[in-house]
């Protein structure tokens, strides 16, 4: 019995081969599109998602108006942050962030890497997924590595405590930190993506 519908559906699909093949085609593109649709809705709803205070964390925006349109930016006055932790106490944190591109010197090795420049602030704002030592730029002296930064640089990550880096600024200074922790690197769906982190 079984035999016989696969034998009707065979006859079917020879005879009507070019339908069928549209259906199939129809059928496959439809099926990819909801693929492609379901990843792209949960990639954008585990945006920047690994933040334990994620709800209570804001980005201040700045506006420039060019040609009576006006265009939104990421950037605002050095000085704002002081003057909004003082002006308006519910805030309970606030954090400047700059990212350069910076080189970094580990004994006679030097790398171009991505720089981020934060306020104390940062590390309690955000969350940095510790590997090993302290998440906190409390001394500024501190330097933070991500994983992959870390394995650069010191070939294991628990070798990398308490070592020395220096960093050369674009004013040509170079500054020299001690690591004091290794964080998780950010996942691809993340606002961040820099390997070191720095004390304003």
């Amino acid at each position: 019995m079984l035999y016989s519908y696969f034998k009707i559906a065979l006859r079917v699909i020879i005879k009507n081969h070019f339908h069928v093949t549209i259906n199939i085609l129809g059928m496959g593109i439809a099926v990819a599109v909801a693929l492609v649709s379901f990843v792209n809705l949960r990639n954008y709803q585990q945006y920047d998602a690994q933040h334990e205070n994620k709800d209570r964390i804001y980005r201040l925006i700045s506006e420039r108006k060019i040609d009576d349109a006006f265009t939104p930016y990421g950037l605002s006055p050095i000085g704002l942050a002081d003057d909004l932790k003082s002006n308006f106490p519910e805030f309970n944190s606030i954090s400047r962030y700059d990212l350069q591109q910076e080189i970094v010197i580990n004994q006679e090795k030097i790398f171009r890497e991505r720089v981020a420049f934060t306020d104390v602030d940062f590390t309690s704002m955000f969350t940095l997924k510790k590997l090993v030592g302290e998440i906190s730029l409390t001394d500024k002296t501190d330097i933070l590595l991500s994983e992959s930064a870390a394995l650069r640089y010191f070939i294991n990550s628990d070798n990398a405590l308490g070592n020395l880096i220096q960093v050369k600024t674009d004013k040509g200074e170079k500054l020299t930190f001690t690591v004091a922790g290794i964080f998780k690197d950010f996942p691809e769906n993340s606002s961040f993506n820099f390997d070191v982190l720095l004390s304003i």
